[in-house]
């Protein structure tokens, strides 16, 4: 009897060091909206172009904002590192996440759609990326995925209504969010 032994070669690249990353959109689109752990929602500040949560009284939910989540795919990145999504307001104006004096930053960039269809590092475009991840059965985090480590949050304080990056051990902030 003729033994065969068969070798299984496995390639392994590092993609959070590699050069030349490309995310392409996927043909799928979730509208949704996004209520905090303190069951504060998602709401644009009036003439500054912010992201707010506050606790909505009864008949103010037209206040809150939809988002568009739409689906981007790596062959480089494992399903363990979660989903990797962009947060659209409007169809031109997405979450960004920026590093300014070693501090991220959450904005709300103004970008077409058409430039987010193939989105590279090469170009900067991966600060509209997010590793959206389910804990539980309902809650999602969105951790920047150009910086590592840091996550859309909002204040576990009713009276702050920021919405901000943090890491995740910052006690002061939520990271956790369920879609509606």
């Amino acid at each position: 009897m003729l033994q065969h032994d068969e070798t299984v070669v496995t390639a392994t690249q590092n993609w959070s060091t590699s050069v030349g990353r490309t995310f392409q959109r996927f043909n799928s689109e979730e509208v949704v909206t996004l209520c905090d752990f303190s069951q504060k929602d998602v709401v644009l500040a009036a003439g500054d172009l912010k992201l707010k949560a506050v606790i909505l009284k009864g008949g103010s939910c037209e206040r809150r904002v939809t988002f568009q989540l739409a689906r981007y795919l790596n062959s480089g990145v494992s399903r363990g590192d979660g989903l990797v999504v962009v947060l659209s307001v409007t169809g031109s104006r997405h979450i960004s996440c920026c590093m300014q004096g070693g501090r991220a930053l959450l904005e709300l960039e103004e970008c077409s759609k058409q430039k987010l269809q193939n989105i590279s590092d090469h170009e900067d475009m991966d600060r509209f990326l997010f590793f959206k991840r389910t804990v539980g059965f309902s809650l999602n985090t969105f951790e920047s995925l150009k910086h590592p480590g840091w996550f859309i949050s909002t204040s576990d304080q009713d009276q702050d209504e920021s919405m901000e990056m943090c890491r995740v051990d910052d006690a002061r902030r939520l990271i956790s969010f369920k879609m509606i």
